[in-house]
């Protein structure tokens, strides 16, 4: 996470295109994905905890089952395929509502 998050800052013009990538199940927190092509990329069931998505093209990308907690989505363009729902949020954490 650290060399990615440098090499984005110092790379600001670069605009990643991370689109179809396979990221399932991988621990992506606190990543930079600012201004990224996120374009169909599948990365259900990964820890997204933290990571910003200002102006990243998040359409079809598949988040399910992905959490989310304090993840910045601020996105251009977003059609996402699935999100986890707050009721499977909270089963995932065994918290009641």
């Amino acid at each position: 996470m650290e060399v990615w998050n440098r090499w984005r800052l110092e790379n600001p013009q670069i605009r990643p295109n991370l689109r179809k990538a396979k990221l399932q199940g991988k621990n992506l927190r606190d990543f930079n994905f600012n201004d990224t092509s996120f374009r169909r990329v599948d990365s259900n069931r990964s820890d997204l905890s933290q990571a910003t998505f200002r102006r990243a093209d998040l359409r079809r990308a598949d988040l399910s089952d992905s959490i989310l907690v304090g993840a910045e989505l601020t996105s251009r363009k977003a059609e996402l395929l699935k999100t986890i729902s707050m009721e499977d949020l909270m089963k995932e954490f065994n918290m009641t509502s």
